[in-house]
């Protein structure tokens, strides 16, 4: 049996939490505006405006790892628990929570 989506999605963002003993990528710098432009609309629950942010980021750096997991952060705010699941995933892939 898989475990169901919600819990498996605990374990990911317990995994991808912030590490200050992971080291940054060149990706991690790009756009950094945008990043903490997104961050800021997240804090302020506008999540429409922080999704809109992340996703600049991605066009630039598909492999941002940050805005994979803003962007996966805000599915599962918003109980789009397979899209969160995806994103996080992905974040998880590339390096975040290592």
């Amino acid at each position: 049996f898989a475990a169901p989506v919600g819990v498996r999605l605990q374990k990911l963002l317990d995994h991808l939490r912030p590490d200050a003993s992971v080291s940054s990528t060149w990706s991690d710098y790009l756009d950094s505006n945008n990043n903490y432009t997104a961050r800021h609309f997240r804090d302020k629950h506008d999540f429409v405006r922080a999704a809109e942010e992340w996703q600049t980021v991605l066009r630039l750096a598909p492999d941002h790892v940050a805005a994979l997991k803003g962007l996966g952060y805000i599915c599962y705010q918003e109980g789009r628990l397979e899209d969160a699941e995806r994103y996080l995933n992905y974040a998880a892939t590339r390096g975040a929570g290592s």
